[in-house]
């Protein structure tokens, strides 16, 4: 009966080349877990059972296999940081869809400001040169981008005297 052996050796070992195992694939298909561990005793496992064991008992599994971490498509949420001049952490707005109203509605999430309050919305690049904002200029954005955000507060007079308030926005590129 053939067993394998691995021997570790420091690194500091200059003078030994290092040597790679690979099983044959005759042997690692036949291979049972008595010939591959001596000595140890193994049991049927059923699907969603708990294999783990301490002092004899089983241990609780969880239930549920953690998932790989997905990252959605750009066309259907986006991530961005804002911040006021009067603030130091940032707030992140989570555009769903990444879209002008997306973006308003992600602002009215996060700040006590109403979508429909917001008048237009601006983007200040790091060159100074402002634009109105539309789905098209929000494309070039990317996840996770970071601004400080300009609000500006103006009185509109209504019917019948009534005055109301909307809000500019601008979101300012921060220079690197």
């Amino acid at each position: 009966q053939c067993q394998e052996r691995s021997e570790f050796y420091s690194m500091v070992d200059l003078t030994r080349v290092p040597v790679l195992y690979t099983p044959s694939p005759t042997a690692a298909a036949t291979a049972s877990p008595q010939t591959l561990f001596p000595g140890v005793i193994t049991s049927p496992v059923t699907p969603g059972a708990s294999v783990l064991k301490q002092n004899g008992n089983a241990l609780e599994a969880p239930s549920d296999i953690k998932r790989r971490k997905t990252i959605p498509p750009p066309e259907t949420r986006m991530v961005v940081y804002v911040r006021q001049e009067n603030e130091e952490i940032y707030t992140p707005l989570h555009l769903v869809p990444p879209t002008v109203p997306g973006l308003a509605r992600a602002i009215e999430s996060k700040y006590n400001v109403s979508a429909n309050a917001i008048r237009y919305l601006y983007r200040r690049n790091k060159k100074g040169i402002t634009a109105k904002l539309d789905d098209d200029l929000l494309k070039f954005y990317c996840n996770e981008d970071t601004f400080l955000m300009q609000v500006t507060a103006i009185e509109l007079e209504g019917g019948e005297g009534h005055e109301s308030i909307m809000y500019d926005i601008t979101l300012c590129e921060i220079a690197d």
